[in-house]
């Protein structure tokens, strides 16, 4: 039980730690890095603001963790109740009398405790998707990054070049 709290904390920390409440994100802008967090260059600030808002792969991440999110309080809902009705098509005899129709509620309980781990793996499952989607963030930042350094540096490359000639 202390491990599970201490792995919630874990998220959550790193959460406010990007900047994102996990918990409150309700889409995909409410989910995403401040660009003023990582930017040195406005340009590059423009070029990564865009990126995250564009890439199919981070829009995907963070629909999973929303989807892994809402599966939280299903997990530890109780299983629906059956109703059964049956029809005898003759009468069936009884020790109570003949019977034709029978009505009949059941309800499943889980084991004791069940329903809480249950709840403590969909909160990890949860937390995962959400470290996916933070290491999609990032891995979109730095590959505009190096795209952008290295286009700077071929630009350099060029203009010493062509002021050589």
């Amino acid at each position: 039980m202390k491990s599970a709290r201490l792995s919630i904390a874990l998220v959550l920390l790193s959460a406010w730690l990007v900047g994102v409440d996990p918990l409150r994100a309700q889409s995909v802008d409410d989910v995403t890095v401040q660009p003023a967090y990582y930017a040195e260059d406005r340009r590059l600030g423009a070029y990564i603001t865009d990126a995250l808002q564009r890439n199919p792969g981070i829009r995907e991440a963070a629909a999973r963790y929303r989807a892994a999110l809402q599966l939280v309080p299903q997990v530890r809902a109780l299983p629906d109740p059956m109703v059964t009705f049956t029809q005898a098509l003759r009468s069936v005899e009884t020790r109570v009398g003949p019977q034709q129709q029978t009505v009949m509620l059941s309800q499943a309980f889980p084991w004791f405790g069940t329903l809480d781990l249950r709840e403590q793996v969909a909160v990890q499952a949860a937390a995962a998707q959400y470290h996916r989607y933070v290491v999609s963030q990032w891995e979109v930042i730095a590959n505009v990054k190096q795209a952008f350094y290295n286009l700077a540096y071929v630009d350099t490359a060029v203009a010493i070049s062509s002021s050589r000639s």
